[in-house]
This record gives structure tokens, sequence and C-alpha cells, in this order.
């Protein structure tokens, strides 16, 4: 398979990364920073997902492959801002971009590359934290999270669902 992962610096992406290519599947891996750690079979490109430009430098990356079987919109972070007084709306905007707008960038950036594929799949690692049912149940209540991530996520579980 060919697999194109965000995120790849650290943590979930880059052990994915390191997983699929243990495996044998071509792996492609973006992050804004360097891994931690190189994987030797993984091919590794520095783009940032929040900004417009991802989508012609993921493009061009993965511009000689017949197809694309799996993408996964891994690139995450956290946020600060635990009461609602303390919610920046920069961070906002960043977590939107992040979660939201770049994993949608990335998705239109190689959808042509998808659908070539004979199953293609798209994963968008989401969050409980982006789930508006178990705000509402209460299920946070009294716990420190960034509101701004939490909003992001629930952003991106909408794109999801649209998709």
């Amino acid at each position: 398979m060919n697999i194109l992962i965000t995120g790849i610096s650290k943590g979930l992406g880059l052990e994915l990364a390191s997983i699929y290519a243990s495996e044998g599947h071509a792996v492609y891996g973006v992050s804004r920073t360097m891994p931690n750690r190189m994987v030797d079979e993984v091919k590794w490109h520095s783009v940032d997902i929040t900004k417009h430009s991802c989508r012609s430098a993921i493009h061009q990356f993965v511009l000689n492959l017949p197809h694309l079987d799996l993408l996964i919109n891994n690139a995450g972070c956290g946020s600060s801002g635990y009461q609602l007084a303390s919610v920046d709306p920069i961070e906002l905007e960043t977590q939107l971009a992040l979660h939201c707008n770049g994993p949608l960038m990335i998705t239109q950036a190689v959808i042509a590359k998808l659908r070539r594929a004979k199953h293609p799949k798209i994963i968008n690692v989401t969050s409980r934290f982006g789930s508006i049912v178990r705000h509402q149940q209460g299920e946070f209540a009294n716990r420190d999270f960034g509101y701004c991530y939490s909003i992001g996520k629930a952003a991106q579980n909408m794109l999801t669902i649209c998709m």
C-alpha cells in the first residue's frame, strides 16, 4: 500500500509510520519538524498543514505515486484556555487550522491519487474531547482541558462526517 501520514515527528504518527514501513508498505510522512527518529523506509517532507501552501507541497510530494491507498490525517496538538474567559481567539484559529482546515487541504491535495486506488481510505485521528454529546452529558465537567482543542476536534469530526 501507498500511505501518507501527517504529524509523524513524534507520538502516534511516528509509530504508525514505523509499523507500516516495517510491514513493507510505502510510507510518506509529513510534519513541521523533523521526526524524533528517522525511519529509513519512510519518505519524509517538512510541511506545515496549517498553511495554504501545504496543498501544493503535498501534491508535489506524492506526484510520482500512481495511487494512494491510505491517508491518515494525524497531525495535532493540545491547547490551553481551561476556562471560557481565558480562551484566546488566535489559539482557536490555530486549532481550527490544524484539526479541520489542514486535514481538508491535505485530502484535497491527494483526492485524485486516492480515487485511483482500489479501496482508498481516509482516517482522521480525532479525540473524544471533540464529542458534543460527551460534553453535553458532563463527562468532562471539572476537568482541565483546552476549549480550543475540543472545538478544533469537534470541527474535525464534522469534516469527517461530511466526507
